[in-house]
């Protein structure tokens, strides 16, 4: 199930089908599932980038996030607090956009200094290093890209919807 949208239909089929029998275990199966997958997809992301984070900060991100974990969960289970899913996906669209700019740029600026790709520094071009800009053309045009792309997407999604409630 790689492909998002069938991933989507098979959990929607599979959870209607348990909710339709009255099956807390066929629920509670689909939302391992469904919670397992997204799991290891992070677990292999940060395996990934762990041998670049100093142990400290990986500690203490690791550390931080359980905290927060626990601390939604129990409000979730003793109040009955719902997370706003739409918000939600929203703060970790733009945390994920924001990761993929930084990685884009850090990744080309490491290559450029390991002699791999050419750089090409430009005076007028931006250094910032929170977001992994650098002053050279190759990290600038491929940041750009990322962002014009990202432009693009969000403003065909809103012609989408316009054209929906038409």
């Amino acid at each position: 199930k790689s492909n998002l949208a069938s991933w989507n239909r098979y959990i929607k089929e599979k959870s209607d089908a348990a909710l339709a029998r009255n099956s807390l275990f066929g629920l509670a199966t689909i939302a391992f599932l469904a919670v397992f997958r997204e799991g290891a997809e992070t677990a292999l992301f940060y395996v990934g980038i762990a041998p670049s984070i100093a142990t400290f900060d990986l500690v203490a991100g690791v550390a931080l996030g359980a905290v927060a974990l626990a601390v939604i969960g129990t409000a979730m289970l003793l109040f009955g607090v719902r997370i706003p899913i739409r918000a939600f996906f929203l703060g970790t669209s733009v945390l994920v956009f924001y990761l993929a700019l930084k990685f884009v740029g850090a990744g080309i600026h490491a290559l450029q200094v390991a002699g791999i790709i050419p750089a090409t520094p430009r005076a007028y071009l931006p250094d910032i290093g929170i977001i992994g800009a650098f002053p050279t053309v190759e990290t600038t045009v491929v940041q750009a890209f990322l962002l014009a792309a990202a432009v693009a997407w969000l403003l065909a999604r809103s012609a989408r919807r316009r054209f929906d409630t038409v």
